[in-house]
Order: structure tokens, then sequence, then C-alpha cells
């Protein structure tokens, strides 16, 4: 049986900053092929679907189209990062609160006429000092305050609905990130065990 794993994550797995193996995603494919080819004729394929600055309220706009398309037996949410980055103008975050937790209600209930194997990650830390502002987008901010709060978002929800959850937060330190918000391909590595493991542990894969 084919393990069809879809991956909506953001730019942490889209692109960046990982130019030895390309991102945990990568990885994680990487691990699935070499092992069903040495252990059966199975085979396990990664659909990553992350996006540059993607937002649960994104993800959700085109979910029912990627889906259909792959039609996916597991799928890793990993969301929040973007839509608790600060808009510094006003003071709010991209996506709010009330908002993100109606669309990971959303999610799960589009996830589960799919499969019944949803897993949630948050994503990592930032380095305040690298990102209040942003460089590259000054007008926004990322912080660690709203990083614990949209996460716990995301743990509440999961304790919930029985939904499976990785905890991203104690896997890599401020050395790991190249900007302060992306991480090295010292990072990536730290965070694709961290999920290889919770995957194998929990039989998913």
């Amino acid at each position: 049986m084919e393990i069809a794993i879809s991956v909506r994550w953001d730019s942490i797995s889209m692109w960046a900053r990982d130019l030895e193996k390309w991102w945990r995603v990568n990885r994680l494919q990487s691990y699935l092929w070499e092992r069903f080819l040495r252990e059966s004729s199975e085979y396990g394929v990664v659909y990553n679907l992350g996006i540059d600055w993607d937002t649960s309220s994104w993800v959700l706009k085109r979910f029912d189209r990627e889906a259909e398309t792959r039609q996916p037996n597991v799928i890793i949410f990993a969301i929040g990062s973007n839509d608790c980055t600060t808009i510094i103008k006003n003071n709010t975050t991209s996506v709010l609160p009330e908002t993100f937790k109606e669309n990971l209600a959303a999610l799960k209930k589009k996830a589960n006429k799919f499969t019944d194997k949803i897993i949630f990650v948050w994503q990592i830390l930032c380095d305040e000092t690298k990102t209040i502002p942003i460089p590259w987008i000054p007008e926004m901010a990322q912080d660690m305050k709203n990083t614990i709060i949209y996460d716990n978002i995301i743990k509440t929800f999961c304790e919930q609905n029985n939904i499976l959850y990785i905890n991203m937060l104690d896997v890599i330190d401020n050395q790991d990130l190249e900007d302060g918000m992306h991480p090295t391909a010292q990072g990536h590595e730290k965070m694709y065990l961290r999920i290889k493991d919770f995957l194998l542990d929990n039989h998913i894969i």
C-alpha cells in the first residue's frame, strides 16, 4: 500500500535555507524511499505543498483542490508561524486568534474526508533580535509571545479533538537559525529527526 503524506507548510519547508538536502520534507521523502525500496515492494511519497508566507486561511482556500488531486492517507499541517506574525502598524496578527481557531476546525473537517491520520506540527522558535522587525518586511515582526499563544491554540485544539501533535519549540536553538526565522541545514536535520521518530513511534510510517 502506498503511503501518501500531504504536507502543508510554509517557506520553512518550501525552500528556506537548507542547501544540503533541501529541507526537512525532502529528508523525510528520502528516508521513505530508501526504507520501502529496501524492505518491501511498497513505497511512500511525500507531497510538499509549502508556499512562502502561507497562513491557515490560504491553506483552507486551496485544500480541496490539492487533496482531491493527491488523495492523501496522511495529512500533516504545520501552520501558525505566519498567522501569528505581527503587523506593526496596528499591532495585530496576520490571522486573528479566533479566526485561526476556526481555520483549524475547518481544516480538520476537510482532512477527515480523506483520512483520520491528521497531524499538526508547530513550527519553531524565532530569534527576536533578528525578527523585530523582520528585515526584508520591516512593517512586520515575529516574537515569542505570539508564537507561544498560537502554539497553545494548536495544542489545545489537538487535545480536544484527539489529534496528534508534534512539538517543535524545543528542537532547535537560535544558533540553528539562519536569519532568525528559517533553519540552517543542521536545524532542518534536527526537525526531520523529531518528525520521523514521531511518525515511527505512532505507526504512521
